[in-house]
């Protein structure tokens, strides 16, 4: 089954609008699991860098915190992107649908 819970017959557009409301999830979903992730190896990273600085090491420090800079940039990168419109591609292929009835007859 695709995840669809899709009771038929549908209205016209209502399989587009779950498809994308499906869609739309899985990005969401990725994009969480994403920020998850960033989020838990900036802490690890952090942690390390409180390490080094603590025995002295700042040089190792230094590179660290270059680091968390660049994974904090990647998460508001994550955070701002404008997830695409996952129906659109299905709504231009379903107005060629007609087009192509019509040549059929």
């Amino acid at each position: 089954s695709s995840g669809i819970n899709a009771e038929w017959p549908l209205r016209p557009g209502e399989h587009d609008e779950r498809y994308m409301k499906a869609e739309q999830e899985k990005a969401d979903e990725e994009r969480n699991s994403r920020l998850d992730v960033l989020n838990k190896e900036i802490d690890e990273v952090l942690e390390k860098m409180a390490e080094a600085g603590s025995v002295g090491n700042v040089d190792e420090a230094q590179e660290m915190m270059k680091q968390v800079e660049t994974m904090r940039q990647e998460r508001e990168t994550i955070k701002s992107a404008k997830v695409e419109e996952p129906g659109r591609k299905i709504f231009l292929v379903k107005q060629n649908v007609p087009f192509i009835n019509e040549m059929k007859h």
